[in-house]
Parts: structure tokens; C-alpha cells; sequence
């Protein structure tokens, strides 16, 4: 008779599970906890305002209740969303650990961009306005802030077992955003009052992302991460331009 009590074991997520990180990735780990954390704080201390500004507008009583109840709501919740939002960048981190960790899944078909961003299923126009405003988020990192990303993933692809992507970087865009929504997902509010923490959380997060890449960056070359890493990214840009200049100054061959 089969024990009913049996379960399958995941080697492969234990072994993610006893991941010691190195040490410059758990400092970067607690820098980025640290840094979000406040940027999350600010977030939170901007909502009441928000919320009180957008309510003496509204057009009609409903509008104005709608408003009242979900700034009260994020009062309520905010520990929890701060928590588990904490929660999910450890895990982040954690899960690099994992040589079969792809990252998290996403679908190109949600964002107008097309770029890499994070797996929300699309069911009605609210999702959808969700989505687009994430995703443009998400776009709007990638894009300032590539050359940092590179260096970042290169970086902690050399401290850990897991292939690092744009998909699976603790300190891209990609899972920042998705753990910030997984975070906010559990308040029952409307689309109008979710448009509005996005627009702080881009306000106050998303538009400082820059800064804390560079921070990271930087203290990883300060402990010996990929050191040289800087300065072989700034010859290849001069050897792109050496070329381009090339091509520009080579007369064009006209065919015979």
C-alpha cells in the first residue's frame, strides 16, 4: 500500500533554500532592502496627500468615498504590504542560489514596449491599464539605465549559481515592480486608487533607480567584484565610437 504521507522532494529548492550568499551579495542584498525601504516609506508618507488632493476634486460623492477608503486601506495594510514586499527581495536574492532559477515568467504580449517586465494575466481593461502602467515602469528603468543593469547582472552573475537576466536581477526593474505589485495586490481598492500608488511608487522609487544601481556598483568594485569591469565597459563605448567615426569618415563604395 502506497503511504499517502509521501511527498516528493524538491532537491533543487532545498539547495536554493541552504544558498549561503557571499558576503558583497548580502551587503548589496541590505543596501538594496535598506534603500527600497525608505523609498517605500516616502511612498507612504505622499499617500495621504494624494488622496485628500484627489478627493476634494472628485466630481461626484462616490468618487470622493472611493478615495477616503482606499487611503484609509493603505493605512491599514501598509505593514504588511512593507513586509511582504522585504520578504520578496529576500527571496529574490535567495533564489539565485538555484542553478534552474530562470527568473519570473513574462509575457511581451502585455506591454506596448516590449520589453522585459513580469507575468500579469490581462482579463479585463482595469488589468490591462494595470499592466501598462507597470510595464511602463519597468521600460522606463531598462531603458535610462542599461549600461548600470549590464554591470549589475555582471556582477552578481559572478558570485552566484544561477544564470542572472534582465528576468531574475534582484535589483532590476523586472522584480522590483512585480514584488511591489505582489505587495499592493492584496488591497481591495479600485483601478483609479491603484493608478495613484503607482504614479508615487514611479514617483519615488522607480525615478530613483539610478542612483542605487550606481551605489551598488559601486561598492561591488570597491569589495572586488569584477573590478575591472568599468573600465572594459568604458573602452568598449570608445571603440564603438572609433568605428562609427570610421564609418563615417570611410567614402561610400558605389556599385559598378
Amino acid at each position: 500500500m502506497i503511504n499517502s504521507r509521501l511527498k516528493l522532494i524538491d532537491t533543487e529548492g532545498l539547495k536554493a533554500k541552504a544558498f549561503k550568499l557571499p558576503a558583497p551579495l548580502r551587503e548589496l542584498r541590505d543596501l538594496a532592502k535598506k534603500v527600497l525601504s525608505q523609498q517605500l516609506s516616502t511612498v507612504f508618507e505622499h499617500v495621504d496627500d494624494a488622496f485628500f488632493d484627489l478627493a476634494d476634486r472628485a466630481e461626484s460623492n462616490s468618487e470622493q468615498t472611493s478615495y477616503f477608503d482606499a487611503m484609509r486601506m493603505i493605512r491599514l495594510e501598509r505593514k504588511a504590504i512593507e513586509q511582504k514586499f522585504t520578504i520578496s527581495m529576500d527571496q529574490a536574492f535567495q533564489r539565485l542560489g538555484d542553478v534552474n532559477y530562470l527568473g519570473i515568467a513574462y509575457d511581451s504580449s502585455c506591454d506596448p514596449e516590449k520589453t522585459d517586465g513580469f507575468n500579469l494575466e490581462v482579463v479585463e481593461n482595469e488589468d490591462l491599464e494595470e499592466t501598462i502602467a507597470l510595464g511602463a515602469m519597468v521600460s522606463k528603468v531598462s531603458q535610462h539605465e542599461k549600461i548600470e543593469l549590464k554591470k549589475i547582472i555582471a556582477r552578481i552573475n559572478f558570485m552566484v549559481p544561477a544564470d542572472v537576466v534582465a528576468n531574475s536581477n534582484p535589483l532590476g526593474p523586472e522584480i522590483i515592480c512585480n514584488a511591489l505589485n505582489d505587495a499592493f495586490e492584496q488591497l481591495e481598492v479600485d483601478i483609479r486608487s491603484r493608478l495613484v500608488f503607482f504614479k508615487l511608487i514611479d514617483r519615488h522609487i522607480i525615478d530613483g533607480m539610478g542612483e542605487l544601481l550606481r551605489s551598488a556598483n559601486e561598492m561591488l568594485r570597491e569589495m572586488g567584484v569584477l573590478p575591472d569591469l568599468d573600465k572594459k565597459q568604458k573602452q568598449k563605448g570608445m571603440r564603438r565610437q572609433a568605428r562609427r567615426a570610421a564609418d563615417v569618415a570611410s567614402p561610400t563604395k558605389q556599385s559598378i
